[in-house]
């Protein structure tokens, strides 16, 4: 089985209930945005306070129809955090008015995975996690 980083669709689930959701293609459709969307709410489904970084790298790459899905979706993840990594300039504009509009307030943008996963796991409101 290929590592989670390889698969063209990622959706994981680390020990600390962190999702951690990607899409290794060269362009992301809206049925590959649907099946990442789907993976998303299925895993935090399983979590009492689930967190999602969200490598928006492959959103940098989505066809029109498919980021528009992707963001919209992602103001209403039931997670109590986002942080999103990798989006050029226009995604994280784009992203932060999707969802500043949706009230989504704890999301913030970061340009490596690791700083990401250290405001994620910060304590305090929609710090700690446990499975359900």
């Amino acid at each position: 089985m290929p590592e989670p980083h390889h698969r063209p669709i990622s959706v994981e689930t680390n020990d600390r209930g962190v999702i951690r959701a990607s899409a290794a293609l060269r362009l992301v459709r809206r049925p590959q945005a649907e099946a990442l969307c789907g993976g998303i709410r299925d895993s935090a489904a399983a979590l009492d306070t689930p967190r999602l970084l969200m490598d928006m790298r492959a959103l940098s790459r989505a066809t029109p129809a498919a980021g528009l899905y992707a963001l919209r979706q992602m103001r209403t993840f039931p997670v109590d955090r986002i942080a999103l990594v990798g989006a050029n300039p226009f995604m994280r504009a784009f992203a932060a008015v999707v969802l500043r509009v949706g009230r989504f307030p704890r999301h913030r943008f970061f340009d490596t995975e690791a700083a990401a996963l250290e405001w994620l796991a910060e304590q305090g409101p929609g710090g700690g996690t446990a499975p359900r």
